[in-house]
């Protein structure tokens, strides 16, 4: 049994694949599995997974027929995997030489369910472009882990004992919902900044900066997921879930500015009933509302069910934001 199975959804990603995997291959930690999942790539990406195959047995390679999505990749690697903790790898990204190393030493040491690194994002040419550490946040509260699922190894029993999948039926928006149920469901985490995930921003990758209705839909209605499976948590976080649920309603406002010219007025329109019905079935409204009542005219609109309002608020700027909220002091 290797102690860590690594997971790695491929599609159509030939020309980073190579270097990718080689990162995990080059690991001071060699006790692993890697489970690739070819999603029916039409390009030579199953060529270069047999290839290096056969040169490595921790290498295993899932051949898809037709091409299912990330989720149901995923999910198909979790179902294989035999290690004690799970990883999960983008095709096109990296990880430091010393990745696993440093989070299994940090998961055996300090018990944790969940371990993360920090992580740095690099263009198309290798080139860093920041370095995005959240972790000072996740040692406050774990409930600031809402981003960068892939950047953390995640003990396999939690996600067994809690049947933590990735929704398999949405276009967006499923790495945040299989984060926020493994953050709900988890005792602890721990961080290690000494070693980081490197994410690759690319032209066409699934991160548009437009978003058609269709992909809006899909990430909201993951909040339908997660608010099902917090129902289920016997002892949850009230402050942990407030936290989701506002981060889910920041989510609604970033969807509403970036939707696609012509379908802008109906996705706003959705995002804003949204923010209402995510405060409304908050679990935890208490601890929200006080969250919210630093963006005090936003939970005046919310309160006051004011669907247009929301709409306009949304197509504010940060600043625009924070002085209307000001004014409403």
């Amino acid at each position: 049994m290797p102690k860590i199975s690594v997971i790695i959804p491929c599609y159509n990603t030939a020309t980073w694949l190579a270097s990718c995997i080689q990162s995990i291959q080059k690991q001071s930690f060699t006790d692993i599995e890697i489970i690739c999942i070819n999603d029916a790539s039409t390009d030579n990406s199953l060529s270069i997974l047999k290839k290096l195959a056969q040169n490595d047995k921790r290498i295993i390679v899932v051949d898809l027929l037709t091409n299912h999505g990330v989720s149901i990749a995923r999910n198909i690697g979790i179902n294989i995997s035999s290690g004690k903790y799970i990883s999960f790898i983008d095709s096109d990204d990296l990880i430091g030489s010393d990745f696993y190393t440093q989070l299994y030493r940090t998961a055996e040491i300090e018990e944790a369910d969940i371990i993360k690194s920090a992580s740095i994002s690099i263009d198309e040419n290798n080139q860093p472009i920041q370095i995005d550490n959240i972790n000072p946040l996740i040692l406050k509260n774990k409930g600031y882990f809402l981003s960068q699922f892939w950047s953390a190894i995640y003990k396999k029993d939690l996600i067994e004992k809690f049947n933590i999948k990735f929704p398999e039926k949405l276009i967006r928006g499923q790495d945040r919902a299989f984060l926020l149920k493994a953050v709900m469901s988890c005792q602890k985490i721990s961080v290690n900044d000494s070693v980081h995930y490197i994410y690759r921003r690319r032209t066409g990758s699934s991160d548009s900066k437009k978003l058609s209705i269709k992909k809006i839909e899909s990430n909201l209605f993951c909040f339908d997921d997660i608010l099902s499976f917090a129902s289920n948590i016997s002892e949850l976080d009230p402050q942990l879930h407030a936290l989701q649920c506002y981060s889910y309603i920041q989510n609604c406002i970033s969807d509403s500015s970036r939707a696609v010219k012509t379908e802008f007025s109906e996705s706003s329109k959705l995002c804003a009933k949204k923010i209402v019905e995510i405060y409304d079935k908050c679990l935890a409204q208490n601890e929200l509302t006080h969250i919210l009542k630093k963006e005090i005219a936003l939970l005046t609109m919310i309160r006051n069910n004011d669907i247009k309002g929301l709409m306009t608020y949304s197509q504010l700027s940060i600043f625009q934001r924070l002085r209307y909220n000001i004014g409403k002091k």
